[in-house]
C-alpha cells in the first residue's frame, strides 16, 4: 500500500495567502493530527491532500483514492434514508449481504450508535450525524481517510472513543488518516505524528 508524503509542500489558496511549507511522511497504519488556529489553512491543506486543491510548490505523493469527511452540516435533513441504508451505499460490495450487514452493525456499535441503524438520518442530532459520517469512512475501501473537524459536535468522551476506534482500525487495516481537530488531547494515544500550522499572517499562512 502506498504512503502519504509531503516535502516542503506549499499551497496558495488565494493571492497573498500561503499555507506551508509542510513536510511529513505517513506509512500504512499511521494517524497524523493536523493542528493550528482558525484561519491557518488546515482545511486548505486537507483538501490538497484529497486532490481538490493544486500544489503551488514542493512535492506531494498521495493515494488516488481517499475518503474525505468535511466539516459542517451536509444537508442530511434532506436525505430520506435510514442510517443503515446510507452506510450500505458507502460500503464496498464484497462478501455476502449478511457479512456486510454484520460489518455495518459492528461499526455502528464502535462509533456509539448501537441500535440506531433503522433511524432516519434526518432525525439524528448533529453529533450523531457526525458519527454516521465517521462510520461511513471506516466502511470505505480508501487507503487514506481525511477528517476535517469531523468530531466537533461530539463530546470529549465521544471524541476519545472515536480516536481509539480509528487508531485500532488503522493498525489492523494498514490504512492511513489525517485528522483536523481542536481537541488534540483526545488523539494523543492514537496519533503517530502531529503537524502544527502557524498563526495566519499576510504572505504566510
Amino acid at each position: 500500500m502506498s504512503r502519504l508524503s509531503a516535502a516542503e509542500l506549499i499551497v496558495v489558496p488565494s493571492p497573498g495567502v500561503r499555507v506551508g511549507p509542510v513536510s511529513f511522511v505517513l506509512s500504512p497504519g499511521d494517524l497524523l493530527v493536523l493542528r493550528g488556529p482558525n484561519g491557518c489553512g488546515k482545511t486548505t491543506l486537507l483538501r490538497t491532500l484529497a486532490g481538490l486543491h493544486p500544489v503551488e510548490s514542493g512535492q506531494l505523493s498521495a493515494p488516488s483514492a481517499v475518503a474525505y469527511v468535511a466539516q459542517g452540516p451536509q444537508d442530511e435533513e434532506q436525505v430520506p434514508l435510514g442510517v443503515d441504508e446510507v452506510l450500505g451505499l458507502m460500503q464496498a460490495r464484497t462478501g455476502s449481504a449478511k457479512s456486510r450487514a454484520d460489518e455495518r452493525r459492528t461499526v455502528l456499535v464502535g462509533v456509539g450508535l448501537d441500535g440506531r441503524g433503522e433511524r432516519r438520518l434526518s432525525t439524528l442530532s448533529g453529533g450523531e450525524r457526525q458519527r454516521v459520517r465517521f462510520a461511513a469512512a471506516l466502511l470505505s475501501t480508501a487507503p487514506l481517510l481525511l477528517f476535517d473537524e469531523a468530531t466537533s459536535a461530539v463530546d470529549d468522551e465521544g471524541e476519545r472513543r472515536l480516536a481509539d476506534l480509528l487508531g485500532t482500525y488503522l493498525s489492523t487495516t494498514g490504512r492511513m488518516a489525517v485528522v483536523v481537530t481542536h481537541r488534540p488531547d483526545a488523539w494523543t494515544k492514537s496519533s503517530t505524528a502531529t503537524v502544527v500550522l502557524p498563526d495566519p499572517s499576510r504572505g504566510h499562512r
